[in-house]
């Protein structure tokens, strides 16, 4: 059989299948006018998602009438689409109230959906925290990392058994803050537990996993003796910088000034990502290289640039850079 003969028989099956799709869509359609809740969510099931994954507008009116006909999994659905706005207008107090329904009934994603209203909405993070823990007790690792993310700067000891709880259902996010909170609250001791659980959530995007493991890799893990890896500290702190973290884009710059073990010298991108670290609102970033546009040694002097970038320093509570500012007049 020919090629040309084959791909022409696949694409009348193709057809087939869209046509079987299509009539079935209808006879679901028909069904769930009749009040038949498992059609109405095959129905909406026969709309193709948004990309990214968000549900189609088709689907908003099957969704609907299954919420109404008791599916509290379709309540969430279709209240996600009110709160987000995507293929319904947005409604948030209605898309909480079926949030709540369909929390009551142990729907893990509408619980943390309510904790996303009140956190978002009503900015009540004790009632956030409270849904939150409801999705996490439900098996949500979404819901119990959110939680921790409120509960961290209060209470880091349960901050972090929410990261751990959420690490262990697979979010690598999770394990992420878990391993932050390891190396940042623990220090040195922190190393051995948070290491790997930085370097899982680094790999998954999360930034400060990857600026943390550059801080271990350029000071050395276990403490000031243990093993070096400057050029991955280079790669982790080039990562958070253009992920937006500040800290990253000063460590970069300042291990790119002057070089260090195993990372050549590189003055002009050096002056990049201490620009970069300065617009994002690094005070460090922005004294360092009002620094050395005032000195004029390693940059050509510039006293009016010198002067903008140490006074954005000084704003943003740089003490040190502050007294380099009448110097700079």
């Amino acid at each position: 059989m020919s090629p040309h003969r084959l791909l022409f028989i696949m694409a009348l099956a193709s057809l087939g299948c869209d046509r079987m799709v299509n009539r079935l869509g209808r006879e679901d359609s028909r069904a769930c006018d009749l009040g038949l809740m498992d059609s109405c969510i095959r129905a909406a099931g026969h709309v193709p998602n948004l990309p990214g994954g968000a549900r189609a507008p088709g689907a908003a009116p099957f969704l609907r009438r299954a919420c109404e006909l008791g599916s509290m999994p379709a309540c969430t659905d279709y209240g996600a689409m009110l709160y987000n706005a995507t293929g319904a207008s947005r409604d948030r107090a209605r898309a909480h109230e079926l949030f709540r329904r369909a929390c009551d009934a142990r729907v893990k994603e509408a619980c943390r959906n309510v904790g996303l209203y009140y956190e978002e909405e009503r900015h009540e993070n004790a009632s956030a925290i409270r849904y939150y823990g409801m999705a996490c007790a439900l098996d949500d690792a979404r819901g119990c990392r959110f939680a921790g993310d409120l509960l961290d700067a209060s209470d880091p000891a349960a901050a972090r058994v929410k990261y751990a709880r959420s690490c262990a259902l697979g979010d690598e996010l999770g394990c992420g803050q878990e391993g932050v909170s390891r190396v940042v609250v623990d220090g040195v001791a922190g190393h051995h537990e948070g290491l790997p659980l930085l370097r899982r959530g680094c790999a998954a995007g999360h930034r400060m996993s990857c600026y943390n493991l550059g801080v271990i890799e350029r000071d050395g893990e276990g403490g000031p003796n243990g093993p070096r890896d400057v050029p991955a500290a280079r790669g982790h702190f080039a990562t958070a910088c253009e992920a937006g973290v500040a800290f990253g884009c000063s460590n970069l710059g300042a291990l790119l000034f002057d070089g260090a073990d195993g990372v050549p010298r590189d003055r002009e991108a050096s002056v990049r990502a201490f620009r970069r670290g300065c617009e994002l609102g690094g005070a460090r970033a922005c004294g360092a290289l009002g620094a050395e546009f005032l000195a004029g040694v390693n940059l050509p002097a510039d006293l009016t640039e010198a002067d903008t970038l140490l006074t954005r320093a000084c704003t943003l509570e740089s003490w040190d850079h502050c007294d380099l500012l009448g110097t700079a007049a």
